[in-house]
């Protein structure tokens, strides 16, 4: 038989070419995302962090998405940016602050599982529940957490166990869903107290440097109130800073 053979030097060149493009135009998006990300983060701060979901083809190992969550949205726990961050191991790290209670509900009667952090086990990556009033508890397995992402190990699931000293809004009726025993109980465990304790106990400052410390925070604390209110009310266009879109036509 003498048929020609298909030339297949010309057609795995097409293929390469058309492989190295759809590479480029994956980094571009990555670097694309990760920008994206990185500028919600700086605009918006870490409380109730939503970027996972624009972040997570960012595919950089040297940064790390902190996904802050409250113990209520722990039930949504399979969403699309879990099983995604586990599948191509990215650097995110999940924080749940689970304070035993979603607005007025107690964790405990919705919640199937006591520990929300065995729901990472469903995705194949490592799920820690720490004492959320121990501050170097909190910051050893967050650590942890995030060098692990940084090594490209892909995702953790970090829950701390805490609680929440005042209602989820001003006014609510807080004896009708909690007692007022329970409240006291947790607040012998005020982290705040027991680190500064932690911190005498040690050595590592003495009581003139806690005080200092604390008359320094305590002024700054006034300084924040004073400018408030000495500060004019804020134009209607204010109400659009620190969101996702800025500006957003107002309708009129």
């Amino acid at each position: 038989m003498h048929g020609r053979l298909p030339d297949r030097t010309s057609s795995n060149a097409a293929g390469l070419a058309a492989e190295g493009l759809r590479e480029r135009k994956k980094r571009l998006m990555r670097q694309q995302l990760s920008d994206t990300a990185t500028a919600m983060f700086l605009e918006r701060g870490f409380d109730e962090v939503r970027v996972a979901e624009i972040a997570a083809a960012c595919g950089v190992s040297e940064k790390t998405v902190f996904n802050y969550f409250p113990v209520k949205e722990a039930l949504l726990m399979d969403r699309l940016e879990a099983n995604l961050a586990a599948l191509w191991r990215l650097p995110i790290v999940f924080f749940c602050e689970n304070n035993g209670y979603g607005e007025l509900s107690a964790a405990r009667l919705v919640v199937s599982v006591p520990d929300i952090s065995v729901r990472a086990a469903g995705y194949g990556i490592p799920g820690v529940t720490v004492d959320g009033q121990d501050v170097v508890a909190v910051y050893e397995v967050v650590s942890e957490a995030v060098a692990r992402a940084r090594r490209g190990e892909g995702p953790s699931l970090v829950e701390t166990k805490t609680y929440r000293f005042h209602d989820h809004a001003f006014g609510l009726p807080e004896r009708a869903y909690r007692d007022a025993a329970e409240v006291d109980e947790w607040r012998k465990r005020d982290p705040v107290e027991l680190f500064r304790a932690r911190l005498l106990a040690e050595g590592m400052l003495d009581e003139a440097a806690v005080n200092a410390l604390e008359d320094a925070v305590s002024a700054e604390i006034e300084a924040a109130i004073s400018f408030a209110e000495s500060s004019p009310y804020p134009s209607a266009d204010a109400a659009f800073d620190h969101v996702y879109t800025n500006p957003i036509p107002i309708r009129r």
